[in-house]
């Protein structure tokens, strides 16, 4: 079909189905992956992402740490903070998802200390009192998570969560 359209190598090809789809030819990918230019606007949208990239990418965390090896790299590699940020002035969207990869991180007895410390009791709770219901319930899930281990529930409870 594309030969049809009178695209006969990839790269027009690929020009003609940003044209099709309305895409800048800013953001379709670089011929070179490892040129400069494509490690710069890599490295630029993800610290700069809309709140919507930050919603999908706190979906991605939970959806990885739903497996018990991944958890402990994750922690690691220091989303904790984001995670908490997104929780704190996210979309609602973004909080719930944030709240949801707490939760799921909290699974592990070994991060339930790390993430209180962390500092994601707070919006947690402010979530839990003012967010949507959705957002409500993915955070009485997370504290209901952090509430299994003895150490984090006194924190809990002298919070005024429980």
């Amino acid at each position: 079909w594309w030969r049809a359209c009178g695209a006969q190598t990839p790269s027009t090809r690929s020009a003609l189905h940003s044209r099709w789809h309305g895409w800048p030819a800013a953001t379709r990918a670089p011929s070179n992956p490892s040129s400069p230019r494509a490690r710069y606007r890599r490295s630029w949208r993800w610290r700069s992402g809309t709140e919507y990239d930050k919603a999908w990418a706190a979906f991605a965390i939970a959806e990885l740490v739903k497996d018990a090896t991944s958890r402990a790299p994750i922690v690691a590699a220091g989303t904790l903070r984001s995670l908490v940020e997104l929780l704190r002035v996210g979309t609602e969207q973004g909080k719930k998802n944030a709240a949801w990869a707490i939760e799921e991180l909290a699974k592990d007895v070994l991060t339930r200390a790390t993430i209180v410390g962390a500092g994601a009791l707070p919006p947690l709770m402010a979530l839990l009192h003012a967010g949507s219901e959705d957002g409500n319930g993915k955070a009485a899930l997370a504290i209901g998570e952090l509430a299994k281990d003895a150490p984090t529930c006194a924190i809990i409870v002298a919070a005024g969560a429980l």
